[in-house]
């Protein structure tokens, strides 16, 4: 999770595959395809709902007050993390 949203910190343009990690990192976050820009972040809780591990995040992103949003991650290698809101998309939740 940590390793996702600090690539995006760092500037990587496009979620999808995290470059120079292991394991494999598959991200999906439809704000960060918009080419929004993360200023910061803080991990505030992780649980585990129903078998996968979710964690809340304060997100800042660039012009833009702080806000929570909720991540999904499931797998191992791949480890595919998700805003919660596309993996609903993705599974028909």
């Amino acid at each position: 999770m940590n390793q996702a949203l600090e690539a995006w910190r760092g500037g990587q343009e496009k979620p999808g595959r995290i470059l120079g990690v292991s394991p494999t990192i598959e991200a999906v976050d439809s704000v960060w395809s918009e080419g929004k820009k993360l200023k910061q972040f803080e991990i505030l809780q992780e649980t585990t709902v129903e078998g996968r591990r979710q964690f809340t995040v304060k997100l800042t992103l660039d012009g833009a007050e702080p806000e929570s949003v909720n991540y999904v991650v499931i797998g191992k290698d791949p480890l595919l993390v998700f805003r919660e809101s596309d993996y609903e998309k993705m599974s028909g939740e």
